[in-house]
């Protein structure tokens, strides 16, 4: 998986295997997991044969290794939040379309007048 693109998706049910389905494809065998300690991401770090780092962010272990740590992932699940708070609440159903705008208008080669406009003459119904 590339680290300079996020990725964000919705589950149901976070369990080890809609984390296998989601996920085979997009994280490497080399990969290492850094996660708090939630047992579907134990399990599915042990399936995939997957180095996984824990947190304990409860006893105040946030940095393992002075590397491991999820705050790029706070940082990103703030920043959407923020931005979400705008729309004064959004339905679950549609939870993956804000994602998608989120994730569009977060990229930098897509903030510019071009793009927008684009972006624009889609939404006007014709």
């Amino acid at each position: 998986m590339n680290c300079d693109i996020p990725y964000d998706n919705t589950f149901e049910h976070v369990t080890s295997d809609a984390l296998t389905r989601e996920l085979e494809s997009k994280v490497q065998k080399d990969s290492v997991l850094c996660t708090d300690g939630f047992k579907a991401y134990i399990a599915f770090s042990k399936n995939n044969d997957l180095i996984h780092k824990r947190l304990n962010i409860s006893a105040g272990i946030r940095v393992l290794e002075n590397v491991f740590h999820i705050q790029h992932v706070n940082a990103y699940h703030n920043q959407l939040k923020l931005w979400l708070s705008k729309f004064h609440g959004v339905a679950t159903k549609y939870l993956t379309h804000y994602l998608g705008w989120f994730r569009f208008m977060e990229k930098k080669e897509n903030c510019n007048e071009n793009s927008f406009f684009k972006t624009q003459q889609q939404l006007i119904p014709t």
